[in-house]
Parts: C-alpha cells; structure tokens; sequence
C-alpha cells in the first residue's frame, strides 16, 4: 500500500488540483481501510453519506480503492451530512462507518472553523486548512460498526411520464419526478 502523501498526490493529480476535501477523504479511507482490512472482505462497497460534492471524494474512492480492492461499488446517498462514508462487504452488509468528529475538530481551529463553514474576518488559506488536516490526521475522525442494508433494489422500467411525455426511470409512478413538483427549472416562453 502506498503512503498517505502519495495517495494525497494521486488524487491530486486525479482530480486536477490539490484541495482540502481530497487530503482528508485520503487519510479518512485510509482509516476506513484499516479497520475494514480485519473483515477480510473481498468485494468492498461505498455508500457515501455527504451532500453533493465537487467529486473530490469520488475521485480519492476510485484512486485508493482500485489500488487496494479492485473494483468498489459506490452508492450516494443524499443525508445532508459532511465527510461521512462506509466501506462495507457487499454480500453481507457489514462495515465501517467513518466521519469527522466536529468535537475532536474543535483542537485544530482553521480546520474547525473551514468544516463547519464558519464565517470569520480572517478565512483561513487552503494551504493552511490542509497543513492542519495534515497534522491532526485519524485524530479528528471516529467510527462506528455498521450493517447496511443490503436488498436487492428494484429495478426500474422505463415509462413515458403522463404529463411531459418523456422517457422517464419508474418503479410504478405514472409521473417523473420533474412533473411531480422535483423540477428544479420552471418552462418559460423564451430566454432572456
């Protein structure tokens, strides 16, 4: 297995720039792997739990996991949280949850104060607030034992929406979910 810093400047590389998100998502798998590892499982899954990212994590998942695992099954899920994954066996559904802890966060200030997305006269640099995830590494983190749940999912059939009349993914529902009020855009007469 590689080092943290030649993980950190993989994914780097991968994601087309160095950002705070990438060192901890590193030192965070790394963590998660570690106690995974113990479960000896082959077929590894990932359920990320953070809100929408710039893929920051994605992209440190696939550059990490495909060294070690091979081929990993990511799912999102979208519960609003920040920094929280599992790493988990795909047959049985048992893993490891692994998320930053904001009380451990609160030693390290411009770490704290960038993660809980503090507004301050001072903004710390991105340098800073990496130097800082740098330092306090696995101290900042915590874990917990986890079984996902596992059921097979339905697999959607591909159904003509009754309202707009475009090919939509149902598992039932007679309308998409745009039509149903989950649009985030609203028809106009031109563009202005």
């Amino acid at each position: 297995m590689k080092t943290i810093n030649e993980y950190i400047k993989e994914a780097a590389e991968f994601h087309g720039r160095y950002t705070p998100h990438v060192a901890l998502t590193v030192i965070m798998i790394d963590y998660a792997v570690e106690l995974i590892k113990k479960l000896n499982i082959k077929e590894v899954g990932v359920r990320v739990e953070s809100e929408k990212s710039c893929g920051c994590d994605q992209d440190v998942f696939y550059v990490m996991l495909k060294d070690i695992f091979g081929y990993c099954f990511l799912k999102r899920v979208d519960f609003g949280k920040s920094s929280v994954f599992c790493l988990y066996n795909i047959k049985t559904g048992y893993g490891v949850r692994v998320f930053v802890s904001p009380e451990k966060c609160k030693k390290y200030p411009l770490f704290y104060t960038w993660f809980m997305k503090k507004i301050t006269d001072k903004r710390p640099t991105k340098e800073q607030i990496i130097d800082e995830i740098l330092a306090a590494g696995r101290e900042i983190l915590s874990y917990q034992n986890v079984k996902i749940k596992t059921e097979k999912e339905e697999k959607p059939n591909i159904m003509i929406c009754d309202v707009c009349k475009e090919a939509f993914a149902s598992t039932g529902e007679k309308i998409c979910k745009a039509c149903s009020g989950g649009a985030d855009y609203e028809i106009c007469d031109m563009v202005k």
